[in-house]
């Protein structure tokens, strides 16, 4: 399963270490980190770069692959 992980580094809220570790602990697990506290991903630079990062990563995941035709 695929695993998003956006923590913002100054997070007082969530525990910023555990959420580090199980997206690298994750098979399919990826990270993105932004500055500023919990608040910060709903206004501003930080949240354009979040749902940009987002939309990117639902694109790469939903996105059907080519199948190989069975010879």
């Amino acid at each position: 399963m695929p695993l998003l992980m956006c923590v913002a580094d100054g997070d007082t809220a969530a525990s910023v270490p555990l959420a580090i570790r199980a997206a690298r602990q994750a098979p399919r697990g990826e990270l993105r980190r932004y500055p500023g506290g919990q608040l910060a991903a709903y206004l501003g630079d930080v949240f354009e770069q979040m749902v940009g990062d987002q939309t990117d990563f639902l694109r790469r995941q939903l996105t059907p692959t080519k199948v190989a035709a069975p010879r």
